[in-house]
């Protein structure tokens, strides 16, 4: 007569423990994935809504200046310098610094247009304005989400390209 007790035999065991780690490893996987999703879809929120503002504010000067004083019709320049009517601080001037946009409204402080979460570079403006016609003002620009870390779901780049017309 053989006697069994009502334990757990050491096959059940290694199964349970292999089973255990198999789901915790998954589990483990999932949240680095949506952590490294999430890091990524912040930098490029944060790039994403730093090139609307600046591109709004850029058409909306543009759009109230009564001429473009540099760069030259059929030029282009790394600075925007706008003549705006009288009653509004002018020139108005937007140039990189440090990776920065800036802009100059008449004599006061130079301020920044973006946050430090992103960095501005490859700053381009076109005047294309034809004849005596209405003044015409392109522009690109390349924003970068700042990555302190050096980790890869930190970075992200994108070239922003759009243009504006003096009314």
């Amino acid at each position: 007569m053989t006697s069994r007790s009502a334990g757990i035999t050491l096959v059940e065991v290694l199964l349970s423990v292999a089973i255990t780690t198999i789901l915790v490893g998954s589990l483990v996987s999932f949240a680095i994935v949506s952590a490294t999703s999430r890091a990524k879809a912040e930098a490029i929120t944060e790039v994403e809504q730093q090139a609307a503002f600046v591109e709004q504010f850029l058409n909306r000067t543009i759009r109230e200046a009564d001429s473009v004083t540099s760069p030259l019709a059929g030029s282009s320049a790394s600075s925007l310098s706008l003549a705006m009517p009288a009653g509004v601080p002018s020139p108005v001037i937007f140039t990189l610094v440090n990776d920065t946009l800036q802009v100059v409204e008449g004599s006061s402080m130079a301020e920044q247009l973006h946050s430090n979460q992103v960095q501005m570079s490859n700053l381009t403006f076109y005047n294309a304005t034809v004849g005596a016609g209405a003044g015409s003002v392109q522009y690109r620009f390349t924003l970068t989400a700042t990555n302190p870390t050096g980790r890869n779901e930190f970075s992200y780049t994108r070239t922003y390209e759009g243009a504006g017309s003096l009314r």
